[in-house]
């Protein structure tokens, strides 16, 4: 919007300023976008958290109950008795439980664009209470639980 000042001259914003406020408008957003992604990733890792407590708790129940632990899923929930990966409950992990009737072990793999989370790529859990997680590469990282 222009506006006429008393010498009679138009005041307003000239094509230079502009450029500069989008040149610096670009400049916070190229920042902003990938610590946002950041960020989303690592919300998106208390899926395979809460999942994998959640199947912990039911293994401990199905132990109560039959003296013994699941050694697949579809002795946990109502799934197909053919089922061996099981997905989170908000789907951005792969679930699968290995064991005996005396132990158990589950892993939560990323899936899709959470497998772009190179530090946390899958988290273990075993019937002892033991957290593991690895990165991308395969090695232990201590920075996801």
């Amino acid at each position: 919007m222009y506006k006429w000042n008393y010498t009679g001259r138009c005041q307003g914003f000239t094509v230079a300023e502009l450029m500069i406020t989008i040149a610096i408008a670009g400049i916070l957003v190229a920042l902003a976008v990938p610590s946002y992604q950041d960020y989303l990733r690592k919300s998106k890792r208390a899926d395979a958290k809460i999942t994998l407590g959640n199947l912990a708790a039911a293994q401990e129940t199905y132990y109560f109950r039959n003296n013994k632990y699941a050694k697949k899923f579809s002795e946990l929930r109502m799934v197909e008795e053919s089922v061996v990966t099981l997905p989170s409950e908000q789907g951005f992990y792969a679930l699968t439980l290995a064991g005996d009737d005396f132990g158990w072990s589950m892993s939560a793999v990323a899936l899709d664009q959470q497998a772009a989370d190179a530090q946390c790529m899958a988290f273990n859990l075993t019937h002892l209470g033991v957290r593991g997680a690895s990165d991308a590469d395969g090695l232990a990282s201590t920075k996801c639980w």
